[in-house]
């Protein structure tokens, strides 16, 4: 298939999720064999050259910069920004147009299949308006503009409700809608439609998890330093709950001498008189621990990566999330382990630990008797040595998971016996993640 893929932030050059979720998208359907254009607005050099391979990039101007070539009057301009006192409004849709032109033109030369937009400043909705002959248009849910006013406490201004107007009916236009939970459709329904229980009906439905990699197999995982920092990745703002992050600092560094917290992302004005976030932060947390925490700005995709293999923990305090990008990551290191490299890690024993014993109550509630204790079970197969599990012997060898049969049958029964199984669960969860990765 030919697919476009519309975002007008991108990793480097304009902060925000929708830009890594569009560039992961992009090369994930690049290795499953789809043509993939990606257009977003004009890339300094450096960043261009980070587009995957086979992701065929398309640059659009926007307004301010076709004023500054003289392709635009500035006149124009300015009156495109007052139309109807829509300010930013305006200003918004007029660059959606811009998209709208180049993808036109692409189809003409080179029919798509489907086009993908955010809902988040309307990017689809001249496509929802004046439709390409044969063209789908899905429209990905992140969290729209009242929803960021909502999680940030800022108060609507003069043009946000017509930009809350562009984003719905780009919602309501569209062929498809596509979220990465329930729970993220359900909130866009409250906040933008005032439905309780989810999207207008109009627009066909489907919940796609998140694109992204697992870490690479021939790597092996090693537990987090034991003297690692508090790492925290995103926007600096209120949505994001770093302002809590920052008011339990001083308690928790205060706690741990040796910890230290370190905050990375873009300063946004979110603070609660409007000034910058990092000021507000830098002003609640403690003079005496200031000094152990770093604000290390935006950082690289590559660079995130490194911050997050020698961090301790990486935390996720958003009030409002659609899915977190940087919880994805940190799952995506699922680790491949022999018997004795996981009871010899003292997180991994007692990850054995919990899950032995969840099974070993189902068991037990089904009349089951276990003769030997938990503890003298893993320290028999620690004796076992380097032995890899015939699930890790499937996984590197490219064969079918048997998860079901080994994790699968043990949560349902869990389920039948009434017993929680939150540490089978979870392992259940990420390991499936992991089989839909094997070729």
């Amino acid at each position: 298939m030919r697919i476009a893929l519309l975002t007008s932030q991108f990793p480097g050059a304009r902060s925000g999720g929708i830009g890594t979720y569009t560039l992961q998208a992009a090369r994930a359907l690049v290795e499953a064999g789809h043509e993939t254009h990606l257009f977003t607005l004009a890339l300094p050099a450096d960043v261009r050259g980070k587009v995957p391979a086979g992701v065929q990039l398309h640059e659009v101007a926007d307004l301010a910069t076709t004023v500054a070539e003289g392709k635009l009057p500035g006149a124009a301009m300015t009156a495109i920004y007052t139309a109807g006192g829509g300010g930013d409004a305006m200003y918004r849709l007029a660059n959606a147009w811009r998209f709208y032109e180049a993808i036109a033109a692409l189809h003409e030369r080179t029919p798509l299949d489907v086009i993908e937009a955010p809902e988040y400043e309307a990017l689809g909705l001249p496509l929802a308006s004046s439709r390409l002959v044969g063209v789908a248009l899905i429209v990905q849910l992140h969290s729209g503009s009242v929803i960021n006013r909502l999680g940030n406490d800022v108060s609507a201004g003069p043009g946000d409700a017509l930009i809350d107007a562009f984003e719905a009916a780009a919602i309501i236009a569209a062929d498809g809608i596509c979220a990465p939970t329930r729970a993220v459709m359900n909130a866009t329904g409250r906040a933008l439609f005032d439905i309780a229980g989810g999207l207008p009906t109009a627009p066909r439905q489907a919940v796609v998890p998140l694109p992204f990699r697992a870490a690479d197999p021939a790597v092996k995982w090693t537990p987090p330093a034991a003297n690692g920092a508090v790492l925290f990745v995103g926007r600096l703002e209120r949505l994001k709950g770093v302002d809590l992050l920052a008011e339990a600092a001083g308690e928790f560094l205060a706690s741990f001498p040796d910890a230290t917290l370190e905050l990375a992302g873009t300063d946004t004005p979110t603070a609660p008189a409007g000034g910058s976030m990092q000021t507000h932060l830098q002003s609640i947390i403690p003079a005496a621990v200031r000094g152990r925490v770093k604000f290390l700005g935006e950082l690289p995709p590559e660079t995130v990566r490194d911050a997050m293999a020698r961090s301790a923990l990486v935390v996720i305090p958003s009030r409002y999330e659609n899915y977190s990008q940087v919880a994805c990551e940190a799952m995506a290191a699922l680790t491949r382990s022999t018997l004795a490299d996981i009871c010899e890690d003292t997180g991994a024993r007692q990850l054995a630990f919990n899950m032995m014993s969840e099974a070993q109550r189902i068991g037990e509630s089904l009349g089951i008797t276990f003769r030997v204790p938990i503890d003298k079970r893993i320290a028999g197969a620690a004796k076992v040595g380097h032995h890899k599990t015939s699930m890790l012997q499937d996984l590197e060898a490219g064969r079918t998971l048997e998860i079901d049969a080994l994790l699968g049958a043990v949560t349902e029964l869990g389920r039948l016996t009434g017993i929680r199984t939150p540490h089978l669960d979870a392992i259940y969860a990420l390991t499936r993640r992991l089989s839909h990765t094997i070729r």
